[in-house]
Formats: structure tokens, C-alpha cells, sequence
């Protein structure tokens, strides 16, 4: 090989070694640059759906509730339960004599509690003298204008 030769290609490896390290040196710079957002046109056009809305509804009452309670007081807890349980099956059946329903009828309160008498003498015990029964009931009806009359029919029944 001559020396003319051996300088080109000396010359020549000597490009292609420069231009292959500007290219990775580019592509390392571009690597770790952070990305570059491009704002969009203020004329872009941008998809939405937008939903308002106002909605009213308005019905007359149709059902009404009430609760009844049947209160009952003797000298020994089974008997004011017998009692209140034989006071409140009137209450009950005659209220589902007049349509009411089984669903319709809930017992929402039921209380069996002892009752005393106040010492006669200060530092005695009160006395125990009795018990008293609380049996409470709630009821709908389903026809509004009845409400009053379902009311008059517990009561006139054994509710107090």
C-alpha cells in the first residue's frame, strides 16, 4: 500500500469515527432532554358534553302513621303481661277487622317495668308494689282520610 493511500485511509476511518460519535452524542443529548409540550392552537376545537337539569315533583299525602299504646299495671309481671297482650289483641284485631294489614301494624316499644312506692320513712327502701306493661304499636294506613278513624277505633279498643 502506498502512503497516499494508507492517509486517505487513515483520513477516511477518521470521518466515519467522528461522524459516528457526533451521532450518539446527539442521540444521548436527545435521550435526556425532558419532552417539549407543544401548546395547542387557541382555534383547536375541544370535544365536550355538558347536562343540566331541574326536576320538581309534587303529589298529595296518601299514607299516614300512627302509634298506639296499650299501658297495663298489676301486682305480679305476668300478670299486667297477660293482661297488656289480652288488651292489645282487641286493639289489633279490631284495627285488621277495619283492613289494616298484617305489614301494616309493628310493635316499635314494649316495656315491662317494676313499680315502687316511696319509703314512708327517710332512709327505708321503696316499697315494690306492682308492675306496669308497655306495648306500643305503630300503624300505617294507606287510605289518608281513614287516619282519624283508625285513631278513634284503637282507642275506643283498649289503646290509651
Amino acid at each position: 500500500m502506498s502512503e497516499t493511500h494508507e492517509k486517505r485511509l487513515y483520513a477516511l476511518v477518521l470521518i466515519l469515527v467522528v461522524a459516528v460519535s457526533l451521532l450518539g452524542g446527539f442521540a444521548l443529548y436527545m435521550s435526556y432532554r425532558p419532552p417539549v409540550i407543544v401548546p395547542q392552537p387557541s382555534g383547536a376545537e375541544q370535544k365536550t358534553i355538558s347536562v343540566s337539569g331541574v326536576g320538581t315533583i309534587s303529589t298529595s299525602p296518601d299514607i299516614g302513621w300512627f302509634t298506639a299504646a296499650v299501658v297495663t299495671r298489676a301486682g305480679t309481671a305476668a300478670e299486667a303481661e297477660q293482661l297488656n297482650n289480652n288488651a292489645m289483641s282487641k286493639v289489633i284485631s279490631a284495627l285488621k277487622n277495619a283492613g289494616i294489614g298484617d305489614k301494616d301494624i309493628q310493635t316499635v316499644d314494649y316495656r315491662l317495668e317494676p313499680i315502687y312506692q316511696e319509703a314512708k320513712e327517710p332512709g327505708q327502701m321503696p316499697v315494690l308494689v306492682g308492675y306496669s306493661v308497655r306495648n306500643s304499636i305503630r300503624v300505617t294506613v294507606n287510605d289518608l282520610p281513614s287516619v282519624g278513624k283508625m285513631i278513634d277505633l284503637a282507642i275506643s279498643n283498649g289503646s290509651n
